[in-house]
């Protein structure tokens, strides 16, 4: 060219493979060394919100570094795919976090090196997990935050909010099987699980406000071993064990759930040569009272992974909704009628009839716990009948049963002693 202005000429990867032999096509406008054209962060920002860039061409970008960043190799390109892929992990967990802080000082860890990421969905392509918002690539699941934990279980949930709330904390998931909350700062965020009906499948971690007064991370973890009170002989006139009627009641409100902690802790040091714990696992209590008599310790994550929940529904009407309650009763009915063949159904109304069952059940008989729309009743009485246990199945309160599978209910009631109704 004219003159000593020096020019670099750029091509576009048209087809081929580039290892071996591509066709490119040369761009048309020619640009001079030494151009200063510097894209901005606020301008990565806005383009990245509009949700107009294309995974699909960024992953092709990262894939094919060569072609884009000579001085950018393959490697390089692997490890920010996969710090892009552990991101995209954690921005969908802290979607469900509404209030949820994060340390600055989270930048210094390498997100390519974080132990949680083992667990979450490293091995998606960036446009299979919807990369950060791109909005015309996440309307399959962004409406349904529950689809995009699907594959980042509890335990990796705790690992990564731990980190990003210390900034420093780099913890393998595996040693967080127990933990059901985090306290750190003015949060506490909990497993679902503990806060809603027994039925329900809870797939991520809640945050609450407020603190243990604790300044280092916190982990809650329960007893090994939680306590149950006996049968006292003295209310021997509240156990009747009436037939079961077919129908269910709502119990009076005196059965409640009491978080308290034992003085056992384990200091838990990730880094070489700390001083002082990062965190901390405390053994915790969630106790449930009848009224102010204490009944029983109760371990949830591990009764929730040994209950078998009756999931069955009803199939939907002409118009599209659910069937009315009727269905539901009818079910139980014919649940019954199925059982008085062989079997007695019991009712149990209180906790001396729960602590205090014959023992005849599984045998001649089935108890039927009535505890209609009060989960946290559900939950305490489904607990204390796993951890003495018993095989217990779990009715859903709010969904109609399936009145059609019979064959279903009479295999229930072969391998149930106690329903939670």
């Amino acid at each position: 060219m004219a003159n000593n202005a020096s020019y670099d000429a750029k091509f576009d990867f048209v087809a081929g493979d580039v290892t071996k032999a591509a066709l490119f096509c040369a761009r048309k406008e020619i640009e001079a060394r030494g151009s200063t054209d510097v894209t901005t962060y606020s301008e990565i920002t806005k383009i990245i919100r509009s949700g107009k860039l294309c995974p699909i061409k960024i992953q092709d970008h990262l894939r094919y570094p060569d072609n884009y960043l000579p001085s950018f190799d393959t490697r390089s390109a692997q490890l920010m795919k996969d710090s892009l892929n552990n991101l995209t992990v954690a921005s969908a967990l802290y979607r469900r976090l509404p209030g949820a802080t994060v340390s600055i000082s989270v930048v210094q860890i390498p997100m390519y090196t974080v132990k949680w990421a083992v667990y979450g969905p490293i091995n998606f392509d960036i446009s299979d997990f919807r990369l950060f918002g791109f909005r015309e690539h996440v309307s399959q699941w962004q409406g349904d935050p529950n689809k995009a934990m699907l594959y980042f279980p509890k335990t990796a949930q705790f690992a990564c909010i731990a980190m990003f709330e210390s900034g420093t904390l780099n913890i393998d998931p595996a040693g967080l099987s127990t933990v059901m909350a985090l306290s750190s700062g003015n949060s506490i965020f909990v497993v679902d699980s503990l806060l809603q009906d027994p039925s329900e499948q809870g797939l991520s971690i809640t945050r609450l406000l407020g603190n243990l007064g604790r300044p280092s991370v916190v982990m809650l973890v329960p007893p090994q071993a939680p306590l149950i009170r006996e049968a006292d002989r003295g209310t021997w006139r509240l156990v009747n064990h009436y037939a079961f009627d077919g129908k269910w009641k709502t119990p009076s409100k005196t059965t409640s759930l009491h978080l308290s902690f034992t003085e056992y802790e384990i200091p838990l040091s990730v880094s070489v040569g700390a001083v002082d714990a990062e965190a901390t696992m405390l053994e915790t209590l969630i106790s449930v009272y009848d009224r102010e008599r204490w009944v029983a310790d109760i371990d949830v994550l591990y009764c929730l992974s040994r209950s078998h929940f009756f999931v069955c529904l009803s199939a939907q009407d002409s118009e599209g909704s659910l069937a009315s309650s009727t269905s539901k009763m009818e079910a139980v009915l014919r649940m019954k009628e199925a059982a008085s063949k062989r079997k007695q159904l019991i009712s149990t109304d209180c906790w001396e009839e729960l602590l205090d069952f014959p023992d005849t059940l599984g045998g001649t008989s089935i108890a039927m716990v009535r505890a209609a729309k009060n989960w946290n009743a559900r939950l305490a009485t489904m607990c204390v009948c796993v951890q003495r246990g018993y095989l217990t199945q779990v009715l859903p309160t709010m969904k109609p049963l399936c009145i059609d599978c019979d064959q279903g209910l009479e295999d229930m009631l072969e391998n149930t002693q106690v329903f939670i109704v």
